[in-house]
């Protein structure tokens, strides 16, 4: 997996919140054209077709760091 970059972390945490692309651009205050952008950026690095894989990439990076964690 590609490294995001921190504006692209922060509208990922935005999307595993649930919230829409327009909610997403409300909240950093740019257009929901913007989001478009980071979110295409960011299904591109993970090497994931959509949003509904990403949430589950990303949720089962984080489960799979906490048993890392878990472990030491």
């Amino acid at each position: 997996m590609k490294s995001l970059t921190k504006r692209e972390k922060t509208v990922l945490d935005q999307l595993l919140q649930g919230k829409s692309n327009k909610e997403i651009a409300m909240v950093l205050g740019v257009s929901e054209k913007t989001v478009e952008k980071h979110l295409t950026s960011i299904y591109h690095k993970l090497d994931v077709s959509g949003r509904a894989e990403a949430i589950v990439l990303s949720y089962s990076e984080m489960a799979k760091k906490a048993e890392a964690k878990g472990k030491r």
